[in-house]
Protein backbone atom coordinates (compact mmCIF):
# COMPACT_ATOMS: atom_id res chain seq x y z
CA UNK A 1 0.00 0.00 0.00
CA UNK A 2 2.65 2.16 1.24
CA UNK A 3 6.29 2.12 -0.27
CA UNK A 4 9.04 4.92 0.33
CA UNK A 5 12.39 4.42 -0.73
CA UNK A 6 15.32 6.67 0.25
CA UNK A 7 18.37 7.56 -1.44
CA UNK A 8 21.29 9.76 -0.19
CA UNK A 9 19.49 12.98 -0.60
CA UNK A 10 15.67 11.76 -1.70
CA UNK A 11 12.89 10.43 -0.58
CA UNK A 12 10.21 8.62 -3.00
CA UNK A 13 6.46 7.47 -1.74
CA UNK A 14 4.22 5.41 -3.36
CA UNK A 15 0.73 5.78 -2.49
CA UNK A 16 -2.79 5.03 -3.16
CA UNK A 17 -4.37 8.26 -5.13
CA UNK A 18 -5.69 10.53 -2.09
CA UNK A 19 -6.27 14.24 -2.50
CA UNK A 20 -5.23 15.17 1.06
CA UNK A 21 -2.12 13.22 0.38
CA UNK A 22 -1.68 15.10 -3.08
CA UNK A 23 -2.58 18.68 -0.76
CA UNK A 24 0.00 17.97 2.05
CA UNK A 25 3.03 16.63 -0.44
CA UNK A 26 2.65 19.83 -2.26
CA UNK A 27 3.21 21.97 0.48
CA UNK A 28 6.05 20.02 1.61
CA UNK A 29 7.81 20.30 -1.81
CA UNK A 30 6.69 16.91 -2.95
CA UNK A 31 6.67 16.63 -7.30
CA UNK A 32 5.26 13.99 -8.95
CA UNK A 33 7.82 11.61 -11.13
CA UNK A 34 5.86 10.01 -13.63
CA UNK A 35 8.96 8.09 -14.72
CA UNK A 36 9.48 6.26 -10.89
CA UNK A 37 5.11 6.39 -10.45
CA UNK A 38 6.46 8.31 -7.05
CA UNK A 39 6.43 11.33 -5.39
CA UNK A 40 9.81 12.87 -4.92
CA UNK A 41 10.61 14.72 -1.72
CA UNK A 42 14.20 16.08 -0.03
CA UNK A 43 15.21 13.19 2.27
CA UNK A 44 15.83 16.17 5.46
CA UNK A 45 11.53 15.60 5.47
CA UNK A 46 11.74 12.00 6.03
CA UNK A 47 9.53 12.17 9.56
CA UNK A 48 6.97 14.87 8.25
CA UNK A 49 6.75 12.84 5.15
CA UNK A 50 6.31 9.49 7.07
CA UNK A 51 4.07 11.22 9.59
CA UNK A 52 1.51 12.24 6.77
CA UNK A 53 1.29 8.75 5.29
CA UNK A 54 0.29 7.45 9.20
CA UNK A 55 -2.11 10.27 9.41
CA UNK A 56 -3.98 9.49 5.75
CA UNK A 57 -3.23 6.20 5.43
CA UNK A 58 -2.66 4.96 9.00
CA UNK A 59 0.28 3.37 8.07
CA UNK A 60 3.94 4.63 6.84
CA UNK A 61 4.76 1.25 5.13
CA UNK A 62 6.91 0.15 7.59
CA UNK A 63 4.67 -1.71 10.11
CA UNK A 64 1.90 -4.43 9.72
CA UNK A 65 -0.90 -2.17 11.29
CA UNK A 66 -3.98 -4.32 13.31
CA UNK A 67 -6.91 -4.23 10.43
CA UNK A 68 -10.65 -3.74 11.52
CA UNK A 69 -13.61 -3.75 9.76
CA UNK A 70 -15.50 0.11 10.19
CA UNK A 71 -19.24 0.31 8.69
CA UNK A 72 -20.98 3.78 8.00
CA UNK A 73 -24.29 5.15 7.76
CA UNK A 74 -24.43 6.68 4.60
CA UNK A 75 -26.97 9.35 5.80
CA UNK A 76 -24.68 10.19 8.53
CA UNK A 77 -22.24 12.03 6.64
CA UNK A 78 -22.03 14.34 3.99
CA UNK A 79 -21.49 13.10 0.85
CA UNK A 80 -20.58 15.79 -1.86
CA UNK A 81 -20.09 15.15 -5.77
CA UNK A 82 -19.09 12.36 -7.31
CA UNK A 83 -16.39 10.71 -4.73
CA UNK A 84 -16.17 10.23 -1.18
CA UNK A 85 -13.04 8.90 0.52
CA UNK A 86 -13.49 7.51 4.00
CA UNK A 87 -10.42 5.46 6.16
CA UNK A 88 -7.50 6.78 3.89
CA UNK A 89 -9.03 5.37 0.32
CA UNK A 90 -12.06 6.06 -2.04
CA UNK A 91 -14.91 3.95 -0.94
CA UNK A 92 -17.15 5.60 -3.30
CA UNK A 93 -17.14 7.39 -7.37
CA UNK A 94 -19.45 8.04 -9.72
CA UNK A 95 -18.26 8.80 -13.51
CA UNK A 96 -21.69 9.26 -15.02
CA UNK A 97 -25.16 10.31 -13.55
CA UNK A 98 -26.73 7.45 -15.25
CA UNK A 99 -24.86 4.81 -14.00
CA UNK A 100 -24.05 3.03 -10.33
CA UNK A 101 -21.33 4.68 -7.67
CA UNK A 102 -18.09 1.82 -8.25
CA UNK A 103 -17.54 0.87 -4.57
CA UNK A 104 -13.48 1.25 -3.97
CA UNK A 105 -11.70 -1.67 -2.41
CA UNK A 106 -12.61 -3.75 0.22
CA UNK A 107 -15.81 -1.93 0.14
CA UNK A 108 -18.85 -3.52 0.04
CA UNK A 109 -22.74 -2.57 0.70
CA UNK A 110 -23.67 -3.92 3.90
CA UNK A 111 -27.41 -2.45 4.02
CA UNK A 112 -29.31 -1.25 1.57
CA UNK A 113 -28.60 0.15 -1.75
CA UNK A 114 -26.32 2.79 -4.05
CA UNK A 115 -29.21 4.47 -6.66
CA UNK A 116 -27.75 4.28 -9.92
CA UNK A 117 -28.75 7.43 -11.05
CA UNK A 118 -28.05 11.33 -9.39
CA UNK A 119 -26.79 14.61 -9.98
CA UNK A 120 -26.63 15.98 -13.43
CA UNK A 121 -24.51 15.15 -16.78
CA UNK A 122 -21.72 17.55 -16.00
CA UNK A 123 -22.00 16.81 -12.09
CA UNK A 124 -22.72 13.41 -10.97
CA UNK A 125 -23.84 12.35 -7.81
CA UNK A 126 -23.53 9.75 -5.31
CA UNK A 127 -27.10 8.72 -4.11
CA UNK A 128 -28.84 5.93 -2.12
CA UNK A 129 -31.43 4.79 -0.85
CA UNK A 130 -32.31 5.49 3.12
CA UNK A 131 -30.39 3.57 5.82
CA UNK A 132 -27.76 2.35 3.77
CA UNK A 133 -24.47 1.21 5.20
CA UNK A 134 -21.01 0.74 3.94
CA UNK A 135 -18.67 -2.25 5.35
CA UNK A 136 -15.13 -0.57 4.96
CA UNK A 137 -12.91 -4.06 5.67
CA UNK A 138 -9.00 -3.78 6.05
CA UNK A 139 -8.85 -0.66 7.96
CA UNK A 140 -5.97 0.37 9.68
CA UNK A 141 -7.36 0.48 13.66
CA UNK A 142 -5.47 3.77 13.75
CA UNK A 143 -7.67 5.28 12.07
CA UNK A 144 -10.77 3.69 12.89
CA UNK A 145 -9.99 4.98 16.53
CA UNK A 146 -10.32 8.55 15.12
CA UNK A 147 -13.88 7.55 14.22
CA UNK A 148 -14.79 6.62 17.69
CA UNK A 149 -17.82 8.47 18.80
CA UNK A 150 -18.68 10.06 15.67
CA UNK A 151 -22.45 9.45 15.08
CA UNK A 152 -22.92 6.48 12.34
CA UNK A 153 -19.89 4.58 12.67
CA UNK A 154 -19.33 1.15 13.60
CA UNK A 155 -15.86 -0.50 14.49
CA UNK A 156 -15.85 -4.33 14.62
CA UNK A 157 -12.08 -5.86 15.03
CA UNK A 158 -11.60 -8.97 12.53
CA UNK A 159 -10.65 -12.31 14.01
Amino acid sequence: MIEINKTADRLYVRTPYHPRFIERARSLHGRWEAKRMAWCFSSRDEERIRQVCREIFGTDGDDEPLLVIVRVALDAIKVDGAELYLCGRQVLRKRHRDLPPLLGEDVIVYKGSLKEYGGSKQHPEITWEPDTWLEIRNVPLTLAQKLIGMPGYIIIEEE
